[in-house]
C-alpha cells in the first residue's frame, strides 16, 4: 500500500513462501510489516531508520534519529536474528516475534524495548540461550 506522495507505507507479505535474509532499507514510510508465515532467517530493520532535527527548550537544534512503525508481525518464520538500530525516538505499537528461533543473545533491542522489558518484570539478563516467544502490544 501506497501513500499520496507514492511513498510505500505496508507490506502485507503473509504467506508468501519467502526464504533468507531480508533488508527493508530506504522503505523509511513503512508503518505496517507483515512478514508472518514464512521462512525468514535474519531481518535488518536499520534502512527504516529517520535522521531529523529537533528543537529541545533554549532553542538548540539536536539532530535525532528516529524509528517509526505501527505493526511488525515477523512471527512464524525461522528467524535466528533481528536487528533494531539504536535511535533516538522509537514508536512501535505491535511486535510479534513468536513462534521463531529467536534467543536473548540474537535478539538486538533498542533501549527503549529493554526498558518496556524491565518494567514488565521479565528477567532477559540471564536468559542468552533461552529460546522466547514474544507477542508486544505496546
Amino acid at each position: 500500500m501506497w501513500n499520496e506522495n507514492g511513498f510505500i507505507i505496508e507490506i502485507n507479505a503473509s504467506n508468501r513462501g519467502l526464504t533468507g535474509e531480508l533488508d527493508v532499507s530506504g522503505l523509511t514510510e513503512l508503518h505496517i510489516l507483515n512478514l508472518s508465515h514464512n521462512q525468514i532467517t535474519k531481518v535488518d530493520l536499520s534502512g527504516l531508520v529517520i535522521a531529523g532535527w529537533v528543537v529541545y527548550p533554549g532553542d538548540q537544534w539536536t539532530e535525532i534519529s528516529s524509528l517509526y512503525l505501527d505493526r511488525l508481525d515477523l512471527s512464524h518464520n525461522q528467524i535466528t536474528k533481528v536487528d533494531f538500530p539504536e535511535v533516538d525516538e522509537l514508536y512501535l505499537d505491535r511486535l510479534n516475534l513468536s513462534h521463531n528461533r529467536l534467543t536473548f543473545s540474537t535478539l538486538h533491542l533498542p533501549g527503549d524495548l529493554i526498558a518496556y522489558f524491565d518494567d514488565s518484570g521479565l528477567d532477559i539478563s540471564n536468559q542468552a540461550a533461552v529460546p522466547i516467544t514474544l507477542d508486544l502490544v505496546m
